[in-house]
């Protein structure tokens, strides 16, 4: 792949689509794992491989349907700008077909569990941080991502909202009243001091020596406390965020408030969690009337 040209479309994806540095990152990287494939086994560039060819690179890869369908993302987005710049491809942009994929839905933790995971806890003063942390990630909806880099400056206990920015670099506000004083003071008043000793950090939540936490670290924490608690689900960080976005759709609130909360672009990412209320209300029917059954 000629560099211009890939530095061209790093500039498109900064300036045009306003995507995270992290994301253009993982898609050049991706578009140079294809570069390297088809000059490896075809000796051709991206911008002059055929459909055959470039059908060659998914025969070959692994992963689930969702890694198939991303890399034809990445390629459908490069290709788009290419054509956009008057350069003529071997093939239809139509023809890189995604995978259809089978509905799942996410993992949602009771109450019940999210108390149990927070139980496993030992009581040392890292594990009550990581205690806070789940807290937050419950009550806010938060990504591991967001969470890891939250400041102190993102936080405004007066109004109750923690104001952090979503991928695309979208501003997006979550309301949680008095609830984020009861959550995160405790914390900052006592444990956090320990941690840091006579270190300064801007990060809320941090290692020994100021530095944030890495998604790896809390991934393995949850994971290791799922199983402290014996809960037999499989969970990760994200599995926080699908339930705080279930109870409150269980509880009253609105479509469109959990969207902006959850800093979803289009809402039809987030009716994915009226499934998941709608599967609670027919198990308490269903519950219900077994319930009459029996006691007539």
């Amino acid at each position: 792949m000629k560099k211009d040209t890939l530095q061209a479309y790093e500039q498109y994806l900064i300036l045009q689509k306003g995507l995270s540095t992290k994301t253009i990152a993982n898609y050049v990287t991706e578009l140079n794992i294809f570069q390297n494939f088809l000059l490896k086994k075809w000796n051709v560039s991206l911008q002059k491989a055929t459909l055959e060819q470039i059908q060659s690179f998914f025969a070959q890869l692994k992963g689930t349907e969702t890694t198939y369908n991303h890399y034809i993302t990445v390629l459908k987005g490069y290709y788009k700008f290419l054509l956009k710049n008057q350069q003529l491809l071997n093939f239809h942009i139509e023809d890189l077909e995604y995978k259809k994929r089978k509905k799942t839905f996410p993992t949602v933790l009771k109450l019940e569990e999210i108390q149990a995971l927070l139980q496993a806890s030992k009581n040392t003063i890292f594990e009550k941080r990581n205690q806070t942390m789940i807290l937050v990630m419950y009550c806010s909806g938060l990504r591991v991502s967001e969470l890891i880099q939250l400041t102190f400056d993102q936080i405004n206990f007066n109004e109750g909202y923690i104001r952090c920015f979503t991928k695309g670099s979208k501003e997006k506000i979550i309301y949680c009243g008095d609830l984020l004083k009861v959550v995160l003071q405790p914390y900052l008043e006592k444990i956090r001091p320990q941690i840091l000793k006579y270190r300064t950090s801007n990060y809320v939540f941090t290692n020994k020596i100021g530095e944030p936490l890495t998604r790896n670290y809390i991934y393995t924490v949850i994971v290791n406390l799922a199983k402290k608690a014996k809960i037999k689900k499989k969970i990760s960080p994200h599995t926080l965020r699908h339930t705080f976005a279930t109870h409150l759709l269980e509880n009253g609130a609105d479509m469109r408030s959990i969207q902006e909360m959850l800093g979803h672009q289009d809402i039809s990412t987030t009716q994915i969690y009226t499934h998941l209320s709608n599967q609670k209300i027919k198990e308490n029917y269903l519950k219900y009337f077994k319930d009459l059954e029996e006691k007539e």
